[in-house]
């Protein structure tokens, strides 16, 4: 790991498909392994970057500019000429990026949004928190006291509710973590073209988000139980 944390910059170099063959040479692989390789990390690397997270792993970093090189430009033939990948296997694979990146994203778009309300709605407690310490101090009337301290406690058990909320928040983003962890691991298994299946990588993809989910205990996402036969009624 690198000491200083590097943020993924999305560039084309104009001699990316010559380094591709380069590092895939000097790592051993073929230039059809190392190819798929890259698509994989990219993928696990794409959604860290849209995230906002730093890439500290230097050669990770390295390989994410390498296919956003390729696959930013859309151009299968392109891309096929320049691995060595057949065009319909990088065209498959593409189209597993979007599938699979889709669900994760949208996730974690819906993530994002309960944020931006529960940093509003902290807002707007604290704003009223302040009202409520500015109002003069009831020292005469015994029923302005109390309306004070049930303000008080009542902003507080606000204050806990959301703070509960991003605790939950918290453990979601964790979730989201794991999977993305979970692809990175994944990338690291070499395939050949025959037995590469895009469609199925998509998929464990979206079953890892799932069985996140369903760990967390979101009703939406649990497994449904199975049917019991029905019981004979007592005669």
């Amino acid at each position: 790991m690198a000491a200083n944390d590097v943020s993924i910059t999305i560039k084309v170099p104009p001699k990316a498909h010559q380094r591709l063959h380069e590092i895939g040479k000097t790592k051993g692989y073929s230039a059809s392994a190392y190819a798929q390789m890259l698509f994989d990390a990219g993928f696990a690397a794409r959604l860290g970057q849209l995230r906002g997270d730093p890439v500290s792993d230097a050669e990770l970093d390295e390989q994410v500019k390498l296919v956003f090189a390729l696959a930013g430009q859309g151009d299968a033939a392109a891309i096929s000429k320049a691995t060595g990948v057949k065009e319909v296997l990088v065209t498959k694979i593409l189209n597993a990026w979007k599938k699979a990146g889709e669900a994760l994203m949208n996730w974690l778009s819906r993530i994002f949004q309960r944020a931006d309300r529960l940093a509003d709605a902290f807002d707007r407690l604290d704003t009223e928190m302040d009202a409520a310490l500015a109002l003069p101090a009831p020292t005469l009337i015994e029923v302005e006291r109390r309306k004070s301290d049930e303000l008080m406690d009542e902003l507080r058990g606000r204050e806990i509710a959301l703070e509960t909320q991003i605790a939950a928040l918290t453990i979601e983003l964790n979730h989201v973590c794991q999977v993305i962890k979970a692809e990175t691991v994944r990338a690291r298994v070499l395939f050949t073209d025959d037995d590469y299946s895009p469609e199925a990588d998509a998929l464990g993809s979206h079953n890892d988000m799932l069985a996140a989910k369903r760990a967390r205990g979101d009703k939406h996402f649990r497994k449904p139980a199975k049917a019991e036969p029905a019981r004979e009624a007592a005669e």
